[in-house]
């Protein structure tokens, strides 16, 4: 059996020391950027160009309070627990697939 046939064959997934982004990255930059931009454009450069009042602070667009109130922690939690075992399992079934001998 030649050996390009084993790698094929068996659905093992090879470890790359790769960096890459991927959709995690994307939606944690966005949460953050949520976290940090103003709802309303009244601090210094904006106020200037509009004629508006004195700058004043604006809330964020996303606070933790609204992430605390709406977001269901039980499903988050169920989900990340699954996502854990299955990559687990995972793992655990091609690492005895891999050693085995035949």
């Amino acid at each position: 059996m030649n050996d390009s046939c084993v790698e094929n064959c068996l659905y093992v997934e090879k470890e790359t020391s790769e960096v890459a982004v991927d959709d995690a990255s994307a939606g944690m930059f966005v949460v953050v950027l949520l976290f940090m931009l103003p709802s309303r454009l009244n601090f210094w450069p904006f106020s200037r160009i509009f004629g508006r009042e004195p700058a004043t602070p604006s809330p964020a667009l996303l606070s933790w309070q609204a992430i605390h109130d709406r977001m269901p922690w039980a499903l988050l939690l169920l989900m990340g627990g699954g996502f854990a075992l299955s990559k687990a399992t995972r793992q655990a079934i091609q690492k005895l697939f891999t050693t085995a001998k035949f």
